[in-house]
């Protein structure tokens, strides 16, 4: 789930505001939003927190520490 979760994600955060979209339509369009912690970044980075923990991946707990440190230092 993650990985497909991560095709979404925008490659330049600092233009979006945000790592990954509120919504992602049918069509393929993504909406984003500069409100990361009340849509996409937030609970994301969360899962991917808990699951790296939770399976001793190391690999998904780095990527969501990344995700929340930079989302806490752009506001």
């Amino acid at each position: 789930m993650f990985e497909t979760i991560r095709l979404y994600e925008f490659k330049d955060s600092k233009k979006t505001d945000c790592y990954f979209p509120s919504e992602v339509f049918e069509d393929g369009r993504c909406d984003k939003s500069g409100l990361a912690w009340c849509f996409g970044d937030l609970m994301i980075a969360y899962a991917m927190l808990k699951y790296g923990i939770l399976s001793q991946n190391d690999y998904y707990t780095q990527y969501s520490k990344k995700t929340v440190l930079i989302s806490l230092n752009s506001g």
